[in-house]
């Protein structure tokens, strides 16, 4: 027979902030070099694009479905210091 249709169910996954200290210790190893883009798609509060840009001068671009958290991060990028460049974008769902 015939199946039915399903219909997508929203998935939300639990987030929580990565604590700086983390960012910091993860950036170390990564070690970004600024002729380098880096970009972070869930990018919440924008810390990790900060950071990023920040200490090690890249280009950051943030990728999030939450339009408020997009607010948080562009906030985030526009209070960092004078040289930092970056921005954040929301991305729907493909489909």
């Amino acid at each position: 027979g015939k199946s039915l249709p399903v219909e997508p169910k929203a998935v939300h996954a639990a987030q929580a902030p990565t604590p700086l200290v983390e960012v910091r210790r993860v950036l170390g190893i990564l070690r970004p070099q600024s002729s380098e883009v880096f970009v972070d798609y869930g990018c919440g509060d924008g810390r990790w694009l900060v950071e990023t840009a920040r200490t090690y001068g890249c280009a950051a671009i943030g990728v999030e479905l939450d339009p408020v958290k997009v607010a948080m991060a562009r906030e985030a990028m526009s209070t960092a210091p004078a040289g930092v460049k970056g921005q954040t974008n929301r991305m729907g769902l493909l489909g």
